[in-house]
């Protein structure tokens, strides 16, 4: 058992360091938790930096201002069956 955490810190230790010798990848194949460190490793260093996944994409103005008069048209047709509503039910309850 002994040999057997000292094979997995070896190992550990050269997944951090990105110096995997053969003796440290084959101690993957037996070991269930270090491979998963070294997926865990991999996948991290795979993800784009940052700056990337959150950079914003350029803002095409016109399409803005379409989205915006189609917001204000909504809310004013809103207001009109609203008021029209409104209307109607006073015309019925009187």
């Amino acid at each position: 058992m002994k040999a057997q955490m000292q094979a997995c810190t070896r190992a550990r230790a050269a997944l951090s360091d990105g110096s995997m010798s053969p003796t440290e990848e084959s101690h993957l194949f037996v070991c269930g938790p270090c491979r998963r460190e070294a997926r865990l490793v991999a996948a991290w260093k795979a993800l784009p930096p940052l700056e990337e996944v959150e950079a914003a994409p350029p803002v095409d103005e016109s399409f803005v201002r379409g989205v915006l008069a189609r917001v204000r048209e909504d809310r004013r047709r809103r207001a009109r069956n609203r008021v029209g509503l409104a209307a109607a039910a006073a015309l019925l309850f009187f």
